[in-house]
């Protein structure tokens, strides 16, 4: 794929950050170094950063998604009071997804999981 500086800043700027933006936090802190940039090119972008792997997609259900720097397998905890998403670092429940496709009939490759609850901050 070409190289786009506003691409590499959008990435640059959600690897550098431990708190799982929304495009909306990522396009705050882009807009600064890129001031005519739009929300729709940081949406692309993101997209386009998910599609090859770069980073990692969390989506909130009646909420805007998260974007995560850790590709690797792990889940999340969502703290219902201060809104922040915190990584949880635990085996990854491989039987969980056999237990669906038997329940089911659904061939599953992979899943997301976030706990909501109360971080022990708040």
């Amino acid at each position: 794929m070409k190289y786009s500086r506003q691409r590499d800043t959008i990435l640059k700027n959600v690897l550098a950050r431990g708190d799982h933006p929304t495009a909306s936090m990522v396009y705050e802190d882009v807009q600064k170094a890129i001031p005519n940039i739009s929300l729709g090119t940081v949406y692309r972008n993101l997209t386009i950063l998910v599609e090859l792997g770069q980073i990692r997609k969390i989506v909130m259900p009646g909420m805007s998604d998260r974007f995560d720097r850790t590709l690797e397998s792990h889940y999340h905890l969502y703290c219902k009071n201060c809104g922040m998403l915190y990584d949880i670092m635990l085996p990854n429940i491989e039987d969980i997804d056999v237990l669906v496709s038997n329940c089911t009939g659904h061939k599953i490759v992979s899943h997301d999981i976030v706990f909501t609850g109360v971080c022990k901050k708040c």
